[in-house]
């Protein structure tokens, strides 16, 4: 089994419920955890933030613009409410 499928099962998320989450559909994420596609960087980020609650951003790649930064803080805030309290 690979990493984003035992991350995603860890959270009790199903496939569906994971795309709802980062904006993509069951047969991507499907797709993704069978190596079948790579992913970008910017849904990568989306889905570590949903499933752990933090994005990895490699060194030599910024945010492509605040846009980008923004929307991922955004999902990480949709997921993480509690924090707030």
């Amino acid at each position: 089994m690979n990493d984003l499928k035992q991350r995603r099962l860890r959270m009790r998320l199903t496939q569906t419920q994971l795309g709802k989450r980062v904006g993509c559909s069951k047969s991507y994420i499907s797709a993704l955890e069978n190596g079948k596609e790579k992913g970008s960087t910017a849904l990568l980020n989306k889905i570590d933030l949903a499933l752990d609650g933090f994005s990895y951003q490699p060194p030599d790649v910024p945010f492509k613009n605040e846009a980008e930064r923004k929307e991922l803080h955004e999902i990480w805030c949709e997921n993480y409410k509690f924090f707030d309290k």
